[in-house]
């Protein structure tokens, strides 16, 4: 509020400027803890792709291994574009 020319201020205005200068410190923690986060992500993405490839350095492959061989994948394959059922296990012996 004004009163001449000096500013008054009042115990509401008082409140508010508080209040908005605690939001402001609650923002920048979580910007601060926003921007670590970030940080600690791509430290863990850089250390797994080195990992990796001094894994594939030493001639290991990544993944889940393969459940059908060649020949099971090339049937399943062909039965597929024939749109045949898969041989019964009952019927196989």
């Amino acid at each position: 509020m004004l009163l001449g020319y000096a500013r008054v201020s009042t115990d509401d205005q008082n409140l508010a400027c508080s209040a908005m200068r605690h939001q402001q410190r609650w923002q920048a923690g979580i910007h601060m803890f926003g921007a670590r986060a970030e940080f600690e992500r791509t430290l863990i993405r850089e250390r797994t792709r080195a990992g990796l490839a001094a894994a594939r350095a030493h001639g290991r492959k990544g993944g889940r291994p393969k459940l059908l061989d060649v020949d099971q994948r090339a049937l399943a394959l062909r039965l597929y574009q024939e749109r045949q059922p898969p041989p019964s296990p009952t019927s196989a012996g």
